[in-house]
């Protein structure tokens, strides 16, 4: 059986206010709380924000490509340390694990590619460009998850290019749990078609929904209440499977929003997302 290696990131949180973020890869520490473990015995201001597993064979790279757009695209404080958006850096990470690697020294690019679907934990949503409806990610909790990272998670994506000025996230006042799109324009006049109800008058709605029916049922306060609450929601290990909903002619999800949303989820120790998607809506 080939072996595993894993990639993940790294964050350094020494100056709380400026953190900065590494690219890493390890064929001994394969698991999330190996290399917790690893990373505090020895510095205690580090974690990993970001963790998937692949073959052996192909984490070097990996661990180039990505190491060679970080160069591109953020700041370098120190060697092999960035300055930059994190969601934006686990979406970069996301997407080059899920594209054919490109190599220099003759590697079969078909034999990597056909591995990396194999192996690696992030699983490809290609074939799907956009829909409405459908079954979602599922992670797994690296660590105990807040209320307060339930905010963090909002406010990340609420600054993401794709969201910022568009819409605004918050947790949703449901049993099972979610996160809310708040849109802040809808281009809507009178009933139009939705994907999944023949006529829709009401307002937009996208939601991703969590499988969780111990989730606490929210207030209008809720992004001032959870805010820096200690709370847990989910337990470690906890395995959290979503669902999609965008209705009322609301903006389809697509396959580079759940690479987006895949990332912005990894920051707050919500890892190994499996992007696999089953489409209910045709």
């Amino acid at each position: 059986m080939d072996p595993k290696a894993c990639i993940y990131l790294v964050k350094d949180d020494t100056d709380p206010d400026h953190p900065l973020y590494k690219v890493g890869k390890s064929v001994r520490h394969c698991s999330v709380d190996d290399l917790h473990r690893r990373l505090h015995s020895y510095h205690r201001d580090k974690s990993i924000c970001y963790f998937t597993r692949v073959s052996h064979r192909i984490a070097p790279h990996l661990e180039s490509e990505i190491q060679r757009t970080f160069q591109e695209r953020y700041r370098v404080v120190r060697p092999s340390w960035f300055d930059g958006d994190v969601s934006q850096m686990i979406g970069d990470m996301t997407r080059l694990i899920g594209e054919d690697p490109i190599t220099s020294d003759g590697t079969d690019e078909k034999q990597l590619s056909q591995l990396r679907r194999d192996e690696t934990t992030l699983t490809s949503v290609e074939s799907i460009q956009e829909f409405h409806y459908g079954t979602g990610p599922t992670f797994r909790s690296a660590r105990p998850i807040t209320k307060g990272d339930i905010i963090r998670l909002c406010e990340t994506l609420n600054q993401h290019p794709l969201y910022k000025d568009v819409c605004m996230f918050e947790p949703e006042p449901i049993t099972e749990g979610g996160m809310v799109f708040r849109f802040l324009r809808q281009e809507q006049t009178g009933p139009r078609r939705c994907a999944v109800c023949r006529t829709c008058s009401g307002p937009w709605y996208k939601t991703i929904r969590f499988h969780y029916r111990k989730f606490i049922i929210v207030s209008k306060a809720v992004m001032a209440e959870w805010k820096d609450n200690d709370e847990v929601i989910f337990p470690s290990n906890y395995i959290l499977s979503t669902h999609l909903k965008s209705f009322h002619g609301a903006p389809p999800f697509t396959t580079e929003e759940l690479r987006i949303l895949a990332g912005a989820f990894c920051t707050i120790g919500l890892v190994n997302p499996s992007v696999a998607v089953q489409r209910l809506d045709g």
